[in-house]
């Protein structure tokens, strides 16, 4: 190892042992037991009856629809028709995003 970074990448005998301790020193900081005093935590899986279910998606759409309403630029209107183009929503916030593109004319 030290004859191939001494040749083919050019080190010096004090870069090999710059290198050499910083990996030794790396590989030590791994390598440390635990103190008496850390407690490990083993958590117990997750059973089926236990985990909640998962949230509706049409809600968190609702929700970024009355958060464009709320903005009522046609910026937000723009992103949400971006994100969520064959949502049923999607027709109504792009009637809202052509009412506010004909107010500002």
């Amino acid at each position: 190892m030290s004859k191939l970074l001494r040749v083919e990448y050019g080190a010096s005998r004090k870069d090999e042992m710059v290198f050499r301790s910083t990996i030794l020193m790396s590989l030590a900081a791994c390598a440390q037991p635990l103190s008496k005093t850390s407690k490990t935590v083993s958590a117990s899986p997750i059973t089926v009856e236990e985990a909640s279910p998962a949230r509706d998606g049409n809600i968190a759409i609702s929700e970024e629809f009355l958060a464009a309403k709320q903005k009522n630029t046609t910026e937000a209107y723009e992103l949400f028709i971006a994100r969520h183009p064959n949502h049923i929503l999607a027709k109504e916030a792009k009637t809202l995003r052509d009412a506010v593109k004909s107010m500002l004319k």
